[in-house]
């Protein structure tokens, strides 16, 4: 089996082509930037646009292809690519690839009040209020729909991810609980999920390799409060009225600053968004070995 790994040059894609290429009768090359640490994965050079990125992947013929060429996940700043996984579904359904396996969030069902107390798969995706890592993953998700309905012989997985600690992989979240100073909003403190790395590796291993389709949650078994994540993470918050981010006129030049400190939207700073992971444990097979209390303290 031949595995194509986007994004390589990312701690979390190397750490997961390490894994596949350890699994007997799997190849693995990787397109991103050149490698430094994962010697076991064949660098086949940056990641290519249009046409190129077509002709690349015809020649490679991969069996499966893990898209985790994601900015805005282990660097800070950047739009996730839409174009780009546009592309990449084009230049795969040109080459006929069977198995496609993208990385998303469980960000993309938005924090409301009216979130149940654990989101299953079904849930529809949901629009953040200002531009972000939410918005395009649930743009990219819609181009990823749209592209299974028109070829359902194609088998895509996304892997919807709580945001990752652990075995030196970033992510916004982590970016937040390490300021200085964590804003939370007066009389707010939401339950939040964690997702240690080395887990989520496991998940997209059994994703790349098996033969289901369609999209699953990735988390702890635990649910923290933010709060607490940012006590674990050494840090005190600082607490704001809900005014602050309320977008009115009289404080719109306090809450455009405000949300810009922040890599996701501030509902999450009121609303819970936990996702219920048991279609990755039935289907998937994937239990997670880290709680989210140990992805905070590795």
């Amino acid at each position: 089996m031949h595995i194509l790994i986007t994004g390589i040059q990312s701690r979390f894609a190397q750490l997961v082509g390490a894994v596949l290429a350890a699994c007997v009768g799997v190849r693995v090359s990787g397109v991103g930037a050149s490698l430094e640490t994962a010697s076991t994965v064949d660098s086949v050079g940056p990641m290519p646009r249009g046409r190129e990125l077509a002709t690349m992947i015809r020649a490679l013929a991969p069996d499966v292809v893990v898209h985790l060429d994601q900015p805005g996940e282990e660097t800070a700043g950047g739009r996730a690519g839409q174009l780009q996984t546009i592309d990449l579904l084009g230049a795969c359904v040109a080459a006929n690839t069977p198995r496609l396996v993208f990385r998303s969030n469980t960000y993309v069902y938005g924090a409301t009040v009216e979130n149940p107390a654990f989101i299953p798969e079904t849930q529809p995706l949901m629009l953040a209020a200002s531009p972000g890592l939410q918005t395009d993953y649930v743009a990219i998700e819609r181009a990823i729909a749209e592209c299974a309905a028109d070829h359902p012989a194609m088998a895509i997985v996304i892997l919807r991810c709580a945001p990752m600690a652990g075995s030196g992989v970033d992510s916004p979240l982590l970016r937040y609980l390490y300021q200085p100073r964590p804003l939370m909003v007066g009389g707010y403190d939401p339950r939040i999920q964690l997702l240690h790395a080395d887990d989520a590796v496991i998940a997209f291993v059994l994703a790349a390799v098996g033969n289901t389709h369609g999209a699953y949650n990735l988390a702890a078994a635990d649910v923290l409060t933010l709060g607490r994540a940012i006590r674990l993470a050494g840090r005190q918050p600082f607490a704001l009225g809900s005014m602050a981010f309320s977008g009115s006129r009289l404080l719109l030049p306090l809450t455009q600053t405000l949300r810009k400190s922040l890599p996701f939207d501030p509902a999450f700073l009121q609303y819970a968004c936990v996702a219920d992971t048991r279609r990755a444990t039935e289907e998937l097979g994937w239990i997670p070995q880290y709680t989210a209390v140990d992805a905070l303290r590795i």
